[in-house]
């Protein structure tokens, strides 16, 4: 099975189950390189598990074993905690008071 496509923009995209994807006369790869690199995360193509992070913040997905872990700096935490203890508080308050 193959498809041949040809774009106003990007010239002749060709591609099927056997063979190389060519755009515009020209191979491309489809594997061999990483699924993301970038200053936050760099991820092999085949690798199941995902760091991100921006050096305070982070977060880990592990695909294989079904994981998330999170981190962030503790004055973090406890702004995120007290926010959330004001928001229930509202809450709470506007319950009782029915």
């Amino acid at each position: 099975f193959d498809v041949a496509y040809t774009s106003p923009t990007r010239g002749t995209l060709e591609l099927g189950w056997e063979g190389p994807m060519v755009v515009d006369g020209a191979d491309h790869e489809l594997s061999g390189y990483p699924r993301m690199d970038n200053p936050f995360a760099s991820v092999g193509f085949d690798d199941t598990r995902y760091e991100i992070s921006d050096g305070d913040y982070s977060l880990t997905l592990d695909f294989s074993t079904d994981q998330r872990d999170v981190a962030a700096p503790e004055d973090a935490w406890l702004a995120a905690r007290a926010e959330l203890m004001g928001v229930l508080a509202s809450v709470f308050g506007a319950l009782s008071s029915e």
